[in-house]
């Protein structure tokens, strides 16, 4: 008998869904633009997202080769779910929405480079669903003509750790403001703050 719970595939779904709209968000937001290669961040969030890929690719390369594919399949949808949707989509705003032309252009390839990343790592896992999003993503980073109609994301190399896009200054300070963050929700909660409020503020 081997224990499987039907509930996991409804939470599967809801990644797949959460996969998607994270795509939207990414392509709705880099429309008319295109890059090619790997980026050069301006900001912080850009560099701690990019630290934490290749902390993503070097797990998953260690789990694969120990045949762990649970352990595998548990840090692509920690880095997918936590990493790149409930933070980096949300710290990548500002600067969207900022008036620096070069942190824009930066932040706007550095979405399209951790989503096809992204993408080709999660492949082996969920091939339709990657492929489906890579076939728009492609386009915007040279991958693939409009229309070129012949390419796939699985002749594409499997993503590799990249030493020279670790950024452990950067990955520590977005750390420590995510958990400033997460402290001051719970503090919010717990008071009954309503979420809508703005209150002051002090940092020691």
């Amino acid at each position: 008998d081997i224990k499987f719970d039907l509930a996991r595939c409804e939470g599967y779904k809801n990644f797949c869904n959460k996969l998607w709209n994270a795509a939207r968000f990414v392509l709705m937001n880099t429309e008319g633009f295109s890059a090619s290669g790997v980026p050069t961040p301006t900001t912080d969030a850009e560099r701690w997202i990019l630290d934490r890929l290749q902390l993503l690719l070097r797990e998953v390369e260690t789990q694969f080769a120990a045949y762990r594919f649970d352990l595998a399949s548990q840090a692509m949808y920690e880095f997918v779910w936590n990493e790149v949707c409930d933070w980096f989509l949300e710290l990548a705003k500002p600067a969207l929405q900022g008036g620096d032309a070069a942190a824009i252009a930066s932040t706007r390839h550095t979405l399209l480079f951790v989503l096809e990343q992204s993408l080709r790592v999660l492949h082996p896992l969920i091939p339709f669903v990657t492929e489906e999003i890579w076939s728009h993503v492609a386009p915007k980073l040279g991958l693939t003509g409009n229309a070129d109609t012949t390419a796939s994301i699985s002749v594409q190399a499997y993503p590799t750790f990249n030493a020279a896009l670790t950024d452990a200054r950067a990955a520590a300070d977005i750390e420590w403001l995510k958990a400033a963050i997460t402290a001051l929700r719970s503090v919010r909660s717990q008071l009954g703050v309503p979420p809508g409020k703005a209150v002051p503020l002090l940092i020691a």
